[in-house]
């Protein structure tokens, strides 16, 4: 079966000084199927994050390919770019990445504004989308005046409100407690069992579990010993 989104010989290298360079991925291989679940973990600096950015277009690999129903050019415009990140891609950040002085309505608009999507049907995408995750009384709430798993929430709604084929989330458990971790747990399965792709970046064992592989990175390289949740069954 022909991988829904993958990577091929990806590398990152990033130059700080003129005299040091970092080589953040070498090498690189990832296929994922549609609706797959996959979580990557490895310790800080392995290149977990680099690896997510340039899944989501926020970054471009040194060099490599990469196919995402198609093959994506090496030399795609910024503005291209951005409307496929904002068409197909939803990311999950565990910093939230929300507008605090702004409302929940505010931060859930902003994707669907990008679309060019008109203002009544914003509106009812919105309130739908708040509906299904219950958050219909933070929709005129300050971010600021939010708890972390009020915010979380507002950031998976404005996740999902473009109906994205790829969920990207990087530690979308590492800000919250326990309860508020358990709902985010909830919600991530809820999105998986609904069909959609998704991709996550933790330290969490409980947040790989969720998932149908696991893919662990060290310096770099994605290993061989990914294991799949029908494996460790057998």
């Amino acid at each position: 079966m022909a991988a829904y989104y993958e990577l091929k010989n990806i590398l990152k290298t990033y130059h700080p000084r003129r005299e040091l360079h970092v080589e953040a991925l070498r090498g690189v291989d990832l296929k994922l199927q549609k609706g797959e679940m996959i979580a990557i973990t490895g310790v800080s600096g392995s290149g977990k994050s680099t690896l997510l950015h340039i899944m989501g277009f926020l970054d471009q690999p040194t060099d490599g390919s990469i196919y995402f129903g198609k093959p994506i050019p090496s030399k795609m415009s910024d503005s291209k770019r951005a409307k496929l990140r904002n068409e197909k891609i939803g990311f999950v950040l565990q910093d939230f990445a929300l507008i605090p002085y702004r409302t929940a309505y505010e931060n859930i608009e902003l994707p669907l504004f990008f679309s060019q999507v008109p203002r009544k049907k914003r509106r009812e995408r919105i309130r739908s989308i708040c509906e299904k995750l219950g958050i219909s009384e933070l929709i005129k709430r300050k971010v600021s005046q939010m708890s972390g798993g009020q915010k979380q929430r507002v950031a998976i709604a404005r996740a999902l409100i473009n109906d994205p084929e790829l969920i990207l989330a990087d530690e979308p458990t590492g800000a919250l407690d326990r309860k508020t971790k358990q709902e985010t747990l909830s919600l991530l399965k809820k999105i998986h069992d609904e069909g959609k792709t998704v991709v996550v970046v933790t330290h969490d064992p409980q947040v790989a579990e969720l998932a149908d592989r696991q893919l662990f990175i060290e310096d770099g390289v994605i290993s061989e010993g990914a294991i799949s949740r029908e494996t460790s069954k057998g």
